[in-house]
């Protein structure tokens, strides 16, 4: 009995052995009657195949009853997934089966087991794509377009399609559009050459009844519509859309509250919810007593064809004050597709303006710089002073100033006294809050802290928050005097005036209180008298305070502002957000003062009340003071965040704020090519960044850690850093590959496994499945010279065994393409060596991108014969080489079998070019029109080295591309783009200096994108050109800034330099005299 149940368990082991060796598949993907399908899935529940074996075979077999529809390619995507993807979607009708291949096994050896097919089917047809867009409003009389998965018979779509409509109690049977109205609509949506393939594939439909407006419909797709083959759709899809309300115009305008009329500065505009043609818009008139208004004219020129589109008109400001206006239309108007307006009766509508609204408005706000000297040399002591505007305001005009740290007691009114400035805590307290009022709200929590007072009363239920303008941040404060303001002429409201406010060296809060602004701009619930309140801070100085902050040490450097001299033993004091010191020093001789103990980590402020960069809520505040010889104590300060515009990182300048020093690791390998088996041989190298170069980390990490990309695989080990004689630190590893490794590529990384230690990614290997070589060779032009205009290519093949010796009598073939070549010169990165684009090429789908180089790759020569000679040498001529105005590239190509049982291909590429020199431009984005307009055209050598004495001549082209809206059948709009050329002429030619440049200034009067183009000629008389956009605005459209800036171009003579050599710069900048600090950054 004993000896039974013995040979039982050795039966059960035996069977258990053999479970575990069989291989299934436990999930395959789509199965059944799926609607869309675009890949197939099978997963394992062991692995199949080792990852990354590039010759690892299918599991699966596909057959589908449309032989075109099963092109595609199967893959790997893991050691247990295997994938194969469609070409395109299946069509609908098609049913496939899936068959294991009989044999197939892992590559441990296990047979696949478990069912041996699976079948699945795309069902009936299905829309893919459905315009209009259910996200739009539709046309009462809409045409649809179905585009369908697959093609579908006409019959069945016009059967099993129909309309609802709101409203509308039965099914609203669809008709189809045919005939030119369907290829104009297919067209317009660019569906016509696909649709011309597969005519069945697109339904244009509407719906056999006009639809109401305002009211909701739906695109029934229902069940039925059915396939050539017969296979019909089996599940409904409803479409819903909205029909555009009736056509209707709306007036608007700005006012300075619900009640008044509208503002004279601001212009008056119609809007109609419909489309209509400029021709019947530009007919509307506003009307007065005095004068009759035309619409603003176009600017545009799409809008200027008289079969344009509009949406809206508008009048222009400015309208005459406290005037009656009548809004006439033209008589019977209609939008685009002829609907008549539903509120005619609404016009001829009465419109008005009222006066111009009051105005009290700092140049610079919450903060502004007022210099001491700006109306004046010093010697004649002139006033400084602070500018506001003012129109139609009180003629007594109350204006409050306060210099934080001041004495309590009140100054006698309409007098300005000289204080002495307050400590920077005082001035870093007052900054910040005027900053905080600088927005619309804030809470009246923190309102209560800030005023002295009691508050607006709340309304409409705000009982968070209060307008900033309605508060006084000056009323019973100590310190506050009330500042003289010049008398108008009478004692009526005051006219539109720039008024200066004069204030004494230091830092001011100035507030102007006005009944009549409130009166205009606030809420009349709060009563007759409510005020408003302007304000600012303006810092009156003659210093400029300059910060610079680094890891090991920090500098302050002060001059003056008038002259831009160094300002010797000024007082400079560190605080942080909060006013605390942080450091102090004092300038010497040349401005500079060197600070210690200032971390690159400041701190911050933001609980209370910081909003923003600039605001004074992080960084640091510095501050300088200095008695003059005219024995008055100046002061200026600075933040340490106020840096925008001339951020290290803009001038790809590689810096680090971080406290700890930057560390780099790197990994020496052997080679980075092995096959599973061999061994990886690493040194590590790490180091850290100062400012004296690189220096040796105390610890390094503790941790080897190798990853397989794709699966996660890692391998860790020990890493035993040494010191090296030299001073260095480095460490040594090896790595066996195990022999059933994965493919692919590995990432080493030298990981801290402590939590507060830093890991660093060190280098990369790859573990593939390949033969060495038997043979290696080369191939390449005959001529070392250039190719310059070459119209054919002499080229030597030569084709050695790696063990020594020529590739005697072996048969080659030689194959050249043509292709475009993107120049790019690291010294000259910011310039462009892009083609001229073609006349007629617009650059509407570049979203400002210019041109590049074509890539398009023309063969020359296809698999020509040669047979080496002894030696392993052959020759051969390219010929045909096609001429071009821009570089292009021969990739040159000899292909042989290999000893080793493979095809081998040697390449080489050369570059041809169309000159002996090369044509660069460098430009600005944009410019004003009528404005001067700075660029650099450059020559260089192939090499990327200056060409001088260069000819230039560069060329402006206006690129003008007009987009007209028009109205098609069916609701549909479609877009003209026309794009139109004007030679503008010659604006710039010379010689090239030493340094490959030629510097110009011009002015453009075309508005739009102009193109600049730059010829090189060398001395051949070869030409090279490049080209580069740039947008000129017209006159006033210009938001983001003008002509009068400090703007300064450093060039420097090259892009690096080496220790020892002498860096030499242009300058162009303002300013006849300057000082600059020079600055090395790491």
């Amino acid at each position: 009995m004993n000896l039974f149940q013995n040979a039982l368990v050795l039966v059960s082991g035996a069977l258990v052995s053999l479970s575990a060796q069989a291989l299934q598949i436990t999930s395959f993907s789509p199965q059944g009657e799926v609607a869309k399908v675009r890949q197939v899935v099978a997963k394992f529940d062991a692995a199949a195949v080792n990852f990354g074996d590039p010759k690892a075979p299918a599991p699966i077999a596909l057959s589908c009853s449309d032989a075109n529809a099963t092109k595609g390619t199967g893959r790997w995507t893991g050691e247990k997934e295997w994938v194969f993807d469609f070409e395109r979607d299946l069509p609908p009708g098609v049913r496939c089966t899936a068959t294991v291949k009989p044999g197939f096994k892992s590559a441990a050896g296990a047979e696949l087991t478990g069912a041996k097919s699976y079948q699945f089917n795309s069902g009936g047809p299905f829309v893919q794509n459905m315009r209009p867009g259910s996200y739009q409003d539709i046309d009462e009389e809409q045409f649809f377009v179905l585009q369908f998965n697959g093609p579908a018979t006409t019959a069945s779509v016009q059967a099993n399609v129909w309309c609802t409509a709101e409203g509308v109690g039965e099914r609203i049977p669809v008709r189809m559009i045919e005939g030119a109205q369907r290829a104009e609509v297919l067209k317009m949506l660019g569906l016509d050459k696909s649709a011309a393939k597969e005519p069945l594939q697109y339904a244009t439909l509407a719906c056999n009844r006009r639809l109401t407006s305002g009211s909701r419909m739906q695109v029934v797709f229902g069940k039925g519509v059915a396939t050539p083959s017969g296979v019909a759709n089996t599940v409904e899809k409803r479409f819903d859309y909205k029909v555009r309300e009736p056509f209707s115009a709306e007036f608007s305008c700005e006012r300075e509250n619900a009640q008044a009329a509208c503002l004279p500065i601001r212009p008056m505009t119609l809007s109609f919810n419909a489309p209509v043609p400029r021709k019947v818009a530009s007919a509307i008139r506003l009307k007065s007593a005095k004068e009759t208004l035309k619409p603003q004219a176009a600017t545009d020129k799409e809008e200027q064809q008289a079969d344009a589109l509009v949406t809206s008109v508008q009048f222009s400001a400015p309208l005459s004050e406290n005037t009656a206006f009548t809004l006439e239309l033209p008589k019977d108007l209609k939008d685009a597709s002829g609907r008549a307006l539903t509120n005619a009766d609404s016009f001829p509508l009465k419109v008005a303006t009222g006066g111009m609204p009051p105005l009290a408005k700092f140049a610079a706000a919450s903060f502004g710089v007022v210099e001491r000297f700006a109306e004046g040399p010093a010697s004649d002591n002139p006033p400084a002073l602070l500018p506001v505007t003012l129109r139609n305001v009180e003629a007594a005009l109350r204006v409050q100033g306060l210099q934080p740290g001041t004495p309590g007691a009140a100054a006698p009114a309409g007098k300005v006294s000289t204080f002495k400035p307050g400590t920077d805590a005082d001035i870093i307290a007052w900054f910040r809050k005027v900053r905080r009022y600088d927005n619309y709200n804030i809470e009246r929590k923190q309102a209560r802290q800030d005023v002295t007072g009691p508050l607006p009363k709340v309304l409409d239920n705000d009982r968070e928050y209060v307008q900033t303008r309605m508060l006084s941040l000056l009323a019973g404060k100590g310190g506050v005097k009330t500042l003289d303001l010049p008398k108008p002429a009478s004692t009526d409201a005051r006219p539109f005036e720039v008024v200066g406010i004069p204030l004494s060296p230091g830092f001011h809060v100035v507030e102007i209180a006005s009944q009549k602004l409130g009166a205009s701009l606030l809420d009349d619930r709060h009563g007759d008298s409510r005020t408003m309140y302007v304000r600012t801070s303006a810092l009156v100085t003659n210093l400029g305070v300059h910060f610079k902050l680094g890891r090991e040490n920090a500098m302050a450097w002060v001059t003056t502002l008038d002259k831009g001299h160094p300002v010797e033993g000024a007082k400079v004091r560190v605080s942080d957000c909060r006013g605390n010191e942080v450091a102090t020093g004092v300038t010497d001789a040349q401005g500079l003062a060197r600070l210690d103990g200032v971390s690159t980590d400041s701190p911050t402020c933001s609980e209370s009340g910081g909003y923003g960069e600039g605001d004074g809520s992080r960084g640091y505040f510095v501050s300088a003071r200095h008695k003059g010889a005219d024995a008055v104590e100046d002061m200026a300060f600075t933040w340490s965040d106020w840096q925008r515009g001339i951020e290290p990182w803009r001038f790809n300048v590689p810096t680090s704020t971080t406290a700890e020093p930057d560390e780099r690791a790197h990994t020496i390998f052997d080679r980075t090519l092995f096959r599973a088996g061999e061994t990886v041989s690493m040194k590590h190298l790490l180091r850290t960044e100062t400012r004296k170069g690189f220096g040796v980390p105390a610890a390094g990490p503790d941790t080897l850690v190798i990853t397989h990309v794709g699966s996660g695989q890692q391998f860790t080990q020990p890493l035993a850093w040494r010191t090296t004689p030299s001073g260095g630190l480095s460490a040594q590893n090896t790595f066996a590959v195990p022999p059933a490794a994965k493919l692919g590529l590995y990432q080493v990384e030298l990981r801290n496994q402590s939590n507060n230690g830093r890991s660093f990614s060190s280098g990369e290997f790859r573990v593939e499945e390949f033969r060495l070589p038997v043979l290696e060779g080369r191939i390449a032009p005959a001529d070392k010279k250039a190719l310059v205009r070459v119209r054919s290519v002499p080229t030597d093949v030569q084709i050695n065994y790696v063990a020594g010796g020529g590739a005697a009598n072996l048969p080659v073939r030689v194959s050249a393409m043509v292709r475009g070549k993107t120049l790019n010169y690291s010294d000259y990165d910011a310039f462009s060596f892009n083609p001229p684009r073609k006349r007629d090429q617009s650059n509407a789908n570049s979203d400002d991108e210019e041109a590049t180089a074509s890539q398009d790759a023309r063969v020359i020569a296809d698999k020509l014969p040669l047979t080496l000679n002894k030696d392993g040498a052959g020759k051969v001529t390219i010929d045909n080489v096609p001429e071009a105005r821009q570089p292009q590239e021969l990739v040159m190509e000899a292909t042989y079998a290999d000893p080793n049982g493979e095809v081998q291909t040697i390449r080489s590429t050369q570059a041809l070019w169309p000159a002996g020199v090369v044509a660069g431009i460098k430009t600005e984005g944009w410019v004003s029109a009528r404005q001067k307009i700075r660029f650099q055209a450059l020559a260089l050598q192939h090499n990327g080295k200056p060409a001088a004495d260069t000819s230039l001549q560069v060329q402006a082209m206006a690129r003008i591309t007009t987009t007209t809206r028009k109205r098609m059948v069916g609701g549909f709009y479609s877009y003209d783009n026309q794009t139109e050329t004007k030679d503008l002429g010659t604006l710039c030619s010379g010689k090239s200096d030493a340094r490959g440049l030629l510097l110009c200034e011009s002015k453009l009067d075309e508005a739009g994108e102009v193109e600049l183009v730059v010829t090189a000629t060398d001395k051949d008389g070869n030409t090279s050109v490049a080209a580069s956009s740039v947008w000129v605005t017209r006159q006033g459209e210009l938001w983001f800034g003008g002509e009068d800036h400090d703007r300064i171009d450093l060039l420097p003579e090259k892009k690096s330099y080496q220790p020892g050599e002498t860096a030499k710069f242009q300058v162009r900048m303002p300013f006849r005299y300057a000082t600059a600090l020079v600055a090395v950054e790491r």
